[in-house]
């Protein structure tokens, strides 16, 4: 993808998620509200975003955190699977779901080839035991 496809993704992936805030929470934000960190390199798409509620509020932890993020993704893949994200967000739609490098493909009893995708939000960073890093910092043998 290019530099500007990954900024349109990630400007309707944002738009869609101040809507779940909206709807699950009543608590009205705008792009202003987030921030967006890139550590994206040549072979790696990377960005994090983080959210300040207008009223300081929290999640009670990063497992809450997860569950709303989980709840926004499923809405997401529901609405790719009946077309509504498609009018609303193409490129979300497209880009949803993605084949990673590193996944092979699998051929079929029937003979088809298939490969599983991947959401490209990562739901599996919102667990108890994550390690937060600080600007600057990297994780250990990474240049």
């Amino acid at each position: 993808m290019t530099d500007t496809m990954n900024e349109m993704l990630l400007d309707e992936f944002i738009s869609e998620l101040i809507a779940e805030v909206q709807t699950t929470y009543q608590i009205t934000l705008s792009k202003t509200n987030i921030i967006d960190l890139e550590s994206s390199t040549a072979s790696k798409f990377s960005r994090h975003l983080i959210v300040h509620f207008p009223r300081q509020q929290l999640f009670e932890s990063a497992v809450e955190c997860g569950v709303f993020v989980k709840q926004l993704v499923g809405r997401l893949a529901e609405e790719v699977a009946t077309s509504v994200l498609k009018e609303k967000c193409p490129i979300l739609a497209q880009y949803l779901f993605l084949y990673t490098k590193e996944q092979s493909l699998v051929v079929g009893e029937d003979g088809d080839k298939d490969r599983d995708k991947a959401c490209f939000v990562d739901t599996g960073v919102f667990t108890r035991n994550r390690i937060f890093r600080l600007m600057g910092s990297m994780k250990y043998g990474k240049d």
